[in-house]
């Protein structure tokens, strides 16, 4: 988010926070990627994903280069493969992964009618002046809204992360906002739950994990772990009476605080003594929007790839 947006001594503009994180959410993903050599590798900085492209994200900023922003120089999405494509390019010469993929996602919010769409969002969920509620029909509209940045993923792990990080940057700015929709599951939500006991993946899929294979987005594992993720987290809400941002923040500052650890040695001695294996480390899922899935596989997301799902659980 731009430190305009997140300038904590002016009142929170909603319409202007909520612009600035969709097209940032909108961004994050394509951070594993195939070189040359067949292998994956990391677009990252100081071992982050997210940081290589915030900065970035801030640089374009800096240079009023993002568009829809007061004072930016994209008229329109006929200026972006122009002014923000050299910008794509690395340090080393090389193009930041799915360029083609971010400078479409810049040319949706560069059009004329972005802003109406997103206050369209915010005004549905818009219950007075200090509370928002969020809900699926949020999500679908969102990727409905901007279906090249957000409407090509299934299970909608970008749309849904968009109300989550709202109501985290407002809840602490004095809004009330809360997250009734699903959780964002990309690859690294199911290695989080897998890794504390919850999601136990299959010694198959275990094995490919630890060989540090390549898994295609559309790979059917890879679809039945990630509405696995949703699945559980959607009883994990229920039986906790979080809302789903809140179970989604509550693994994320686990991870920060290193709070996660204690449970995750825990889950790994106790797979052990059940004869299984918890694996640590991280899947390689090359893809920017999960758009690879066909649409044979929508019944199944659509119920929450069902029998697949419950067999992975162990909270139920």
């Amino acid at each position: 988010m731009t430190s305009e947006a997140a300038d904590r001594t002016k009142p929170m503009d909603p319409e202007r926070v909520m612009f600035d994180l969709a097209m940032n959410v909108a961004n994050q993903g394509g951070f594993i990627y195939v070189g040359e050599d067949g292998k994956a590798r990391k677009w990252e900085i100081k071992g982050s994903g997210a940081r290589a492209f915030n900065d970035l994200f801030h640089a374009l900023y800096a240079k009023g280069l993002l568009p829809g922003l007061p004072n930016s120089k994209i008229t329109g999405p006929q200026d972006v493969d122009k002014l923000i494509g050299p910008e794509l390019i690395q340090v080393n010469g090389e193009a930041a992964p799915f360029t083609n993929d971010r400078l479409a996602v810049f040319k949706e919010f560069a059009s004329s009618n972005a802003w109406a769409k997103i206050a369209s969002i915010v005004d549905y969920a818009r219950q007075d002046e200090n509370n928002f509620t969020f809900d699926f029909k949020s999500v679908r509209d969102i990727a409905s809204a901007f279906p090249i940045s957000f409407g090509q993923d299934p299970l909608y792990k970008k749309a849904a992360l968009l109300p989550i990080l709202f109501a985290n940057n407002a809840n602490t700015r004095g809004k009330n906002v809360t997250v009734s929709g699903i959780v964002a599951a990309d690859y690294r939500l199911p290695q989080t739950l897998h890794s504390i006991g919850v999601l136990d993946f299959s010694p198959e899929l275990v094995q490919r994990i630890e060989n540090e294979e390549v898994m295609s987005p559309d790979d059917l594992m890879v679809v039945q772990m990630r509405a696995a993720s949703i699945y559980a987290c959607d009883l994990l809400s229920k039986y906790t009476g979080m809302q789903i941002n809140e179970v989604d923040a509550a693994f994320w500052k686990a991870m920060k605080d290193g709070s996660l650890q204690p449970l995750q040695e825990e889950a790994v001695l106790e797979a052990q003594r059940q004869g299984r294996k918890i694996t640590l480390k991280q899947m390689l899922v090359p893809t920017f929007s999960f758009a690879k899935i066909p649409p044979i596989f929508y019944p199944t997301v659509a119920a929450g790839a069902a029998a697949a799902a419950r067999a992975m659980l162990n909270i139920v």
